[in-house]
């Protein structure tokens, strides 16, 4: 990848792609379902 600015370029983007689906709502969102379905 050092020798490569397309491989890397390539790889930065998919993980910024990547990094869209991730969320603090949606974290949360999925923890208290979690323990919801637990606990219940």
């Amino acid at each position: 990848m050092i020798e490569s600015p397309d491989l890397r370029m390539k790889f930065a983007l998919n993980a910024y792609k990547r990094s869209k689906i991730y969320n603090w709502k949606k974290t949360v969102d999925s923890t208290f379902e979690f323990f919801h379905d637990v606990l219940n």
